[in-house]
């Protein structure tokens, strides 16, 4: 009996060392990929690595704008759909370290210190007991659960991977929203440059406007010449008008993304930005002999 009683008290904690080591999760098993001979001639096929949450870059610096520099900086302090991506990924970190926490043995004290008075008219006191009398306390509470299951293994493991996924959408969520604002800038001062285009094409065909009429005072022109010169001069002033809306849409875009006011928010218009190429070579013909519908045209086809 003496060496059962022994042998039952080594099998009771060598039983829960084992049973600590067993999970009820099944191995997780990337699928196999049947591996394709490489047709391409100059070995262009590459396997995918995916690296969702590492850092992009400040890949925009690349063009060379201060202006765009500053608005990016700005997007990345202040976008409130970042800052809801940034909130996420510390939220996951924070419960995979109160997961991993779960690990390690709990411990919880506790102390109270409290005053406290008798009546003289309780029942059946003792006429000896004090009428104030100090009632302390301390307690202390050790706890520990054996992972026998694999329970709190595995919730750790789904945390890191929630956290892991967090970190790759924010990632994800800040190139895709560094983009969208280089695109609305450029688009911008796309049309900064239609806009000067423009503008130079109005006080050419006013010129021009004010020789037709002097020439139809003299007697020379039609009145036929006069119409068409005030119609190009108008097209013109109208597609002009339709480039000033479409840069208030595209400033109110820029003004969501950096967080700011669209009211207030404005981008100062440039006469030449070396971000964007000068519509003036892209014309077949110089702005004083391109009539109003020849713009339009080209403008329309770009």
């Amino acid at each position: 009996m003496r060496y059962s009683a022994i042998a039952y008290r080594l099998l009771l904690p060598l039983s829960a060392l084992l049973m600590h080591g067993c999970s009820f999760t099944t191995p997780y098993q990337p699928p196999i990929v049947v591996p394709v001979k490489d047709a391409w001639r100059d070995s262009l096929w590459k396997e995918a690595q995916p690296s969702d949450e590492l850092p992009k870059g400040s890949w925009w610096r690349l063009f060379g704008d201060k202006k765009l520099n500053e608005l990016q900086e700005k997007m990345e302090r202040n976008n409130p759909t970042l800052a809801i991506a940034v909130a996420r990924l510390d939220q996951s970190t924070a419960y995979v370290r109160q997961l991993g926490a779960a690990q390690f043995p709990s411990l919880d004290a506790d102390a109270g210190i409290t005053r406290n008075r008798q009546s003289d008219h309780r029942p059946l006191r003792n006429p000896n007991q004090p009428g104030f009398y100090n009632a302390n306390t301390v307690s202390m509470l050790l706890s520990y659960e054996l992972d026998l299951w694999g329970r709190v293994r595995n919730s750790i493991a789904a945390g890191k991977a929630a956290a892991q996924a967090s970190a790759a959408d924010l990632e994800s969520a800040r190139l895709s929203l560094h983009a969208l604002l280089a695109e609305h800038y450029i688009r911008l001062r796309n049309v900064d440059a239609q806009s000067n285009l423009l503008g130079e094409s109005i006080q050419t065909f006013e010129k021009n406007l004010t020789f037709v009429k002097n020439r139809h005072s003299g007697g020379i022109a039609s009145g036929l010449d006069v119409a068409r010169a005030e119609t190009q001069v108008n097209i013109v002033k109208a597609e002009l008008y339709e480039l000033k809306i479409q840069r208030a849409v595209f400033e109110h875009a820029i003004a969501s993304l950096i967080g700011e006011s669209a009211t207030a928010f404005t981008i100062s218009p440039v006469v030449n930005s070396d971000l964007i190429q000068p519509l003036k070579s892209q014309l077949d013909c110089p702005p004083c002999y391109c009539s109003g519908g020849q713009i339009l045209h080209r403008l329309s086809a770009r």
